[in-house]
Protein backbone atom coordinates (compact mmCIF):
# COMPACT_ATOMS: atom_id res chain seq x y z
CA UNK A 1 0.00 0.00 0.00
CA UNK A 2 1.29 3.54 -0.44
CA UNK A 3 0.77 6.31 2.10
CA UNK A 4 -0.93 9.63 1.06
CA UNK A 5 2.54 11.33 0.54
CA UNK A 6 3.53 8.52 -1.80
CA UNK A 7 3.29 8.08 -5.63
CA UNK A 8 3.26 5.25 -8.64
CA UNK A 9 3.66 6.81 -11.79
CA UNK A 10 2.75 4.75 -14.90
CA UNK A 11 5.53 5.74 -17.39
CA UNK A 12 5.15 3.47 -20.17
CA UNK A 13 2.04 3.67 -22.25
CA UNK A 14 1.25 2.84 -25.10
CA UNK A 15 3.65 -0.15 -25.75
CA UNK A 16 6.93 -0.47 -27.53
CA UNK A 17 8.25 -3.71 -29.39
CA UNK A 18 11.49 -4.30 -28.59
CA UNK A 19 13.86 -7.24 -30.48
CA UNK A 20 17.21 -7.52 -31.89
CA UNK A 21 16.36 -6.54 -35.46
CA UNK A 22 13.83 -3.92 -35.37
CA UNK A 23 11.79 -1.17 -33.44
CA UNK A 24 8.56 -0.87 -34.06
CA UNK A 25 7.51 2.47 -35.89
CA UNK A 26 5.22 5.31 -34.63
CA UNK A 27 5.37 4.25 -30.74
CA UNK A 28 6.28 6.52 -27.80
CA UNK A 29 6.38 6.63 -24.11
CA UNK A 30 4.79 9.57 -21.71
CA UNK A 31 7.83 9.97 -19.29
CA UNK A 32 7.13 11.49 -15.87
CA UNK A 33 8.31 14.79 -16.72
CA UNK A 34 5.96 15.54 -19.22
CA UNK A 35 3.26 14.65 -17.00
CA UNK A 36 4.82 17.01 -14.68
CA UNK A 37 4.11 19.82 -16.91
CA UNK A 38 7.64 19.89 -18.99
CA UNK A 39 7.97 20.87 -22.48
CA UNK A 40 8.83 17.85 -24.59
CA UNK A 41 8.79 17.19 -28.18
CA UNK A 42 6.97 13.70 -28.94
CA UNK A 43 10.17 12.99 -30.97
CA UNK A 44 12.24 13.32 -28.02
CA UNK A 45 9.89 11.78 -25.48
CA UNK A 46 10.59 8.14 -27.69
CA UNK A 47 14.09 8.62 -27.33
CA UNK A 48 14.61 9.62 -23.91
CA UNK A 49 12.37 6.98 -22.45
CA UNK A 50 13.55 4.44 -24.57
CA UNK A 51 17.17 5.23 -23.69
CA UNK A 52 16.72 6.30 -19.95
CA UNK A 53 16.12 2.58 -18.38
CA UNK A 54 18.60 0.08 -18.94
CA UNK A 55 15.89 -3.03 -18.95
CA UNK A 56 14.43 -1.45 -22.16
CA UNK A 57 17.32 -0.75 -24.09
CA UNK A 58 18.85 -4.25 -23.00
CA UNK A 59 15.44 -5.99 -25.05
CA UNK A 60 16.36 -3.41 -27.66
CA UNK A 61 19.90 -4.25 -28.07
CA UNK A 62 20.61 -7.54 -26.82
CA UNK A 63 23.63 -5.79 -25.65
CA UNK A 64 25.06 -8.68 -22.72
CA UNK A 65 27.71 -6.27 -21.98
CA UNK A 66 25.96 -3.18 -21.64
CA UNK A 67 23.27 -4.66 -19.47
CA UNK A 68 26.01 -6.73 -17.09
CA UNK A 69 27.21 -3.35 -16.82
CA UNK A 70 23.43 -2.11 -15.43
CA UNK A 71 23.44 -4.49 -12.68
CA UNK A 72 24.93 -4.66 -9.31
CA UNK A 73 27.59 -7.49 -8.43
CA UNK A 74 25.79 -9.62 -5.79
CA UNK A 75 22.51 -8.60 -8.08
CA UNK A 76 19.72 -11.11 -6.86
CA UNK A 77 17.29 -12.83 -10.05
CA UNK A 78 14.23 -14.78 -8.74
CA UNK A 79 12.77 -16.76 -11.63
CA UNK A 80 9.31 -17.59 -12.34
CA UNK A 81 10.03 -21.43 -12.27
CA UNK A 82 12.55 -22.18 -9.84
CA UNK A 83 12.22 -21.35 -5.90
CA UNK A 84 16.06 -20.23 -5.06
CA UNK A 85 17.80 -17.29 -6.84
CA UNK A 86 20.03 -16.75 -9.23
CA UNK A 87 22.68 -14.76 -7.60
CA UNK A 88 25.50 -12.29 -8.09
CA UNK A 89 26.46 -10.46 -11.51
CA UNK A 90 28.57 -13.44 -13.60
CA UNK A 91 25.29 -15.52 -13.04
CA UNK A 92 22.88 -13.25 -14.22
CA UNK A 93 24.84 -12.32 -17.32
CA UNK A 94 24.96 -15.87 -17.97
CA UNK A 95 21.08 -16.48 -17.66
CA UNK A 96 20.97 -13.50 -19.92
CA UNK A 97 22.99 -14.33 -22.43
CA UNK A 98 20.15 -17.15 -23.03
CA UNK A 99 17.21 -15.32 -22.38
CA UNK A 100 18.65 -12.60 -25.29
CA UNK A 101 19.21 -15.88 -27.98
CA UNK A 102 15.95 -17.58 -26.86
CA UNK A 103 13.14 -14.64 -26.81
CA UNK A 104 11.66 -13.12 -30.26
CA UNK A 105 9.88 -9.88 -30.45
CA UNK A 106 9.58 -8.53 -26.95
CA UNK A 107 6.27 -5.88 -26.54
CA UNK A 108 6.84 -4.01 -23.26
CA UNK A 109 3.20 -2.87 -22.75
CA UNK A 110 3.47 -0.89 -19.33
CA UNK A 111 5.97 0.51 -17.10
CA UNK A 112 5.54 1.39 -13.18
CA UNK A 113 7.84 3.46 -11.36
CA UNK A 114 7.83 4.02 -7.59
CA UNK A 115 11.04 5.46 -5.32
CA UNK A 116 13.60 2.91 -6.28
CA UNK A 117 11.66 0.13 -8.52
CA UNK A 118 10.39 -0.13 -11.58
CA UNK A 119 8.40 -2.52 -13.14
CA UNK A 120 7.98 -3.72 -16.82
CA UNK A 121 4.96 -5.52 -18.24
CA UNK A 122 5.70 -7.28 -21.39
CA UNK A 123 4.54 -10.24 -24.24
CA UNK A 124 7.28 -12.21 -26.15
CA UNK A 125 7.82 -14.97 -28.34
CA UNK A 126 9.50 -17.41 -27.04
CA UNK A 127 9.55 -21.21 -28.78
CA UNK A 128 6.62 -21.19 -30.91
CA UNK A 129 3.80 -18.96 -28.12
CA UNK A 130 3.60 -15.56 -26.99
CA UNK A 131 3.99 -15.26 -22.87
CA UNK A 132 2.86 -12.75 -20.28
CA UNK A 133 5.05 -11.53 -17.87
CA UNK A 134 6.59 -8.75 -15.65
CA UNK A 135 9.74 -7.86 -14.54
CA UNK A 136 10.44 -6.05 -10.74
CA UNK A 137 13.55 -4.22 -10.70
CA UNK A 138 14.75 -2.55 -7.75
CA UNK A 139 18.18 -0.73 -7.63
CA UNK A 140 20.77 0.27 -4.87
CA UNK A 141 22.34 3.09 -3.88
CA UNK A 142 24.79 3.35 -6.13
CA UNK A 143 22.24 3.14 -9.15
CA UNK A 144 22.97 -0.12 -10.02
CA UNK A 145 20.15 -2.65 -10.37
CA UNK A 146 20.55 -5.21 -7.21
CA UNK A 147 17.01 -7.09 -7.72
CA UNK A 148 15.11 -8.73 -10.63
CA UNK A 149 11.51 -10.80 -9.92
CA UNK A 150 10.11 -12.09 -12.89
CA UNK A 151 6.55 -13.04 -13.11
CA UNK A 152 4.94 -15.16 -16.29
CA UNK A 153 0.98 -15.88 -16.62
CA UNK A 154 -0.38 -18.37 -17.25
CA UNK A 155 0.92 -21.52 -15.83
CA UNK A 156 1.18 -23.16 -18.73
CA UNK A 157 3.78 -20.89 -19.87
CA UNK A 158 5.68 -20.77 -17.17
CA UNK A 159 6.07 -24.42 -17.81
CA UNK A 160 6.97 -23.09 -21.90
CA UNK A 161 9.65 -20.75 -20.35
CA UNK A 162 11.43 -23.72 -18.18
CA UNK A 163 11.48 -26.06 -21.41
CA UNK A 164 12.99 -23.78 -23.48
CA UNK A 165 15.38 -21.99 -20.95
CA UNK A 166 16.66 -24.34 -18.61
CA UNK A 167 17.85 -26.93 -21.05
CA UNK A 168 20.45 -24.44 -22.41
CA UNK A 169 21.26 -23.10 -18.88
CA UNK A 170 21.79 -26.62 -17.73
CA UNK A 171 23.74 -27.84 -20.35
CA UNK A 172 26.63 -24.75 -19.73
CA UNK A 173 26.80 -27.69 -16.29
CA UNK A 174 27.53 -30.26 -18.40
CA UNK A 175 25.44 -32.07 -21.43
CA UNK A 176 24.03 -34.61 -19.30
CA UNK A 177 22.49 -31.78 -17.08
CA UNK A 178 21.23 -30.26 -20.10
CA UNK A 179 19.59 -33.51 -21.38
CA UNK A 180 17.92 -34.66 -17.83
CA UNK A 181 16.63 -31.13 -17.08
CA UNK A 182 15.29 -31.02 -20.92
CA UNK A 183 13.43 -34.79 -20.13
CA UNK A 184 11.99 -33.16 -17.00
CA UNK A 185 10.53 -30.17 -18.75
CA UNK A 186 9.02 -30.97 -21.96
CA UNK A 187 5.53 -32.84 -20.43
CA UNK A 188 5.24 -29.59 -18.12
CA UNK A 189 4.06 -27.93 -21.15
CA UNK A 190 1.37 -30.66 -22.18
CA UNK A 191 0.50 -31.94 -18.57
CA UNK A 192 -0.75 -27.62 -17.92
CA UNK A 193 -2.08 -27.06 -20.99
CA UNK A 194 -4.59 -29.66 -20.18
CA UNK A 195 -5.07 -29.33 -17.08
CA UNK A 196 -5.58 -25.07 -17.78
CA UNK A 197 -8.69 -26.66 -20.61
CA UNK A 198 -10.32 -28.84 -17.82
CA UNK A 199 -9.61 -26.95 -14.80
CA UNK A 200 -11.65 -23.47 -16.48
CA UNK A 201 -14.48 -26.32 -17.74
CA UNK A 202 -14.64 -26.70 -14.01
CA UNK A 203 -14.14 -23.38 -12.28
CA UNK A 204 -15.46 -20.77 -14.58
CA UNK A 205 -19.33 -20.02 -15.34
CA UNK A 206 -20.55 -20.65 -18.86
Amino acid sequence: MLSGSDSLVRVGVPALSLSPERESAGSHVIPLSLRMGSACSSSSVASDVVDAHPFRTAWRTRDLDAWADALALDVVLHSPTLKTPFRGREVATELYGILFDAFGDVEITDELAHADSHAFFWRANIGNRTIEGADLLRFDEHGKISEVRVLIRPLVDIATFAAVIGPPLAAKRGRIRGLLVRLMTLPLRAILAVADTVATRLIQRR
